[in-house]
């Protein structure tokens, strides 16, 4: 990562947040992108929205003001209970979300190349899938993935 403390990122409404270099260290697109131009004063994020990039700046914060909290995430979950299976830090921090808001947070994390927020987003729905599976609801957990069969 490079020495700059602070980086700058531009949206497609020409929206401009500054954050501090240092918490994107788990970020392989941040990275690759600095790595390829140390002189890049500003990030162009065209398909990201300022309301997920501040939660992806949250959760980066959390992460590196809790390096030690992290835990890889074992699969099959063994709970439907989100706390059961992350640290409460993180568990707080996702369930505030809408499920709306985890699913898009998938893709936005898996765009930034942050596996750590992709698995905690991925599991938030794994564990609102859970026991719909488990009783065999095919009906909700189409609805929380957001397929329509006509």
């Amino acid at each position: 990562m490079s020495e700059k403390s602070k980086i700058s990122f531009i949206l497609s409404n020409g929206t401009l947040l500054e954050t501090e270099t240092k918490i994107w260290e788990i970020s392989g697109f941040v990275n690759e992108v600095i790595k390829e131009n140390e002189e890049i004063k500003y990030l162009p994020l065209e398909n990201i929205s300022l309301s997920y990039l501040i939660k992806v700046v949250e959760f980066l914060g959390i992460y590196h003001d809790n390096p030690n909290s992290w835990v890889n995430i074992e699969k099959p979950i063994r709970s439907s209970n989100i706390v059961d299976i992350v640290p409460s830090i993180y568990a707080d921090y996702i369930n505030e979300m809408t499920e709306e808001e985890v699913k898009n947070l998938v893709s936005v994390s898996d765009y930034l190349d942050i596996k750590q927020l992709t698995d905690l987003a991925s599991l938030k729905i794994a564990t609102l899938l859970k026991p719909y599976y488990e009783k065999n609801c095919k009906e909700e957990v189409r609805r929380i993935l957001g397929i329509n069969i006509e």
